[in-house]
């Protein structure tokens, strides 16, 4: 199995017209940079399957993902994915319950970074805001079954 793990892009500040962190919503710029990812990747990686927070940063981040995705699909939201659950096996569960062989999970840190390092066994991965990340996955969503293929940080694609 394929995973692309994608941290939110650029979102505005609680404060800024948005009263909860659930509601944040992607900067111009952040919604450029989620486009221009998904942009880059065409033609690189294809998606089964596109899962993610479901924060409202989260899932504009992920939704240019899905032209990377059969005709037809739609986001798959995870709770566990909202920051500070912190619960990688829950990740796993339902990542691994989709039953694909390449999938995107777009959430937040210090989550994402803590199921990346779940992952690829120890410690945690920092992710920049709209880095990109391939984990290569042999035997399955498991701990420490995963190996790290590619990191992109959002210059790279911007």
């Amino acid at each position: 199995m394929q995973l692309l793990l994608v941290r939110h892009a650029e979102a505005v500040d609680v404060g800024d017209g948005v009263a909860r962190d659930s509601d944040r919503h992607l900067t111009p710029r952040g919604l450029r940079s989620a486009a221009n990812l998904a942009e880059k990747l065409r033609g690189r990686v294809q998606l089964d399957a596109v899962v993610c927070s479901p924060f409202v940063r989260a899932k504009q981040t992920a939704e240019p993902l899905l032209a990377l995705a059969p005709a037809g699909s739609e986001l798959v939201y995870c709770p566990q994915l909202v920051p500070m659950y912190q619960d990688p096996d829950a990740v796993a569960e339902q990542v691994a319950a989709l039953r694909v062989r390449s999938v995107a999970v777009v959430g937040h840190l210090p989550d994402l970074g803590v199921f990346a390092g779940w992952l690829l066994g120890g410690g945690a991965v920092e992710f920049d805001r709209g880095t990109a990340a391939m984990v290569h996955l042999d035997r399955g969503v498991t701990e420490g079954g995963g190996s790290l293929r590619w990191l992109l940080s959002p210059e790279w694609y911007e």
